[in-house]
């Protein structure tokens, strides 16, 4: 198991690793992977190596998203960059939340959630899902369709992605703000694989 532990005193995420004989633990520590990395919210593997991304450390959970590769789980990790760069366009103009990489239609296509500010307080940002493509893992290029999933009225951020049976699932966090404030709970849209835009 991956996983992300924040150093309060610098407010910054790095990423740990943890292992166990059963998926429901007891789960032991094994060590730190990568400092200072980021979020972590996704570890595949291709073309030899594994392949980390995370969303970089910056304020109001927004940040872009890097990448990291190495021959083994346990390291030693190479960070190689930015695999998606913060953008221009207005949905996501407050940032990204590094999402989930899958292998879809040839590509490697990784799930996102862009934000908005609406005004100064982050839990009213709005967020909504755009997808981005790449050739190596390396490099994410957005696609002229995002975002690919939004609602006007509610927020859909934090995203994870699975791919089962010709479908890809997708889980978000679901936020609606009103006038006392925002709740949260979990949502899911699913995706028919032939329906992901290609450009």
């Amino acid at each position: 198991m991956f996983y992300s532990g924040e150093n309060q005193t610098d407010y910054y995420w790095s990423v740990g690793l943890a292992v166990a004989d059963h998926p429901l633990g007891p789960w032991r520590k094994v060590s730190e992977l990568l400092p200072n990395f980021g979020y972590v919210t996704s570890v595949s593997h291709h073309d030899g190596r594994y392949f980390m991304y995370a969303q970089s450390n910056r304020q109001n959970d927004y940040g872009p998203t890097v990448v990291a590769t190495s021959f083994s789980l346990i390291g030693p990790w190479t960070v190689e960059g930015v695999a998606l760069p913060d953008s221009g366009e207005p949905w996501e103009s407050a940032g990204t939340e590094s999402g989930t990489v899958l292998p879809v239609n040839n590509h490697y296509v990784l799930f996102y959630a862009g934000g908005y500010y609406v005004d100064d307080i982050r839990m009213h940002a709005h967020d909504a899902v755009g997808v981005a493509f790449s050739n190596d893992g390396l490099h994410f290029t957005r696609s002229l369709f995002n975002p690919v999933v939004s609602d006007p009225s509610v927020s859909i951020g934090n995203v994870s992605a699975l791919r089962e049976d010709g479908e890809i699932y997708l889980f978000y966090t679901h936020r609606v703000n009103d006038g006392a404030g925002a709740s949260e709970s979990l949502g899911e849209t699913v995706l028919n694989i032939g329906d992901i835009p290609t450009e």
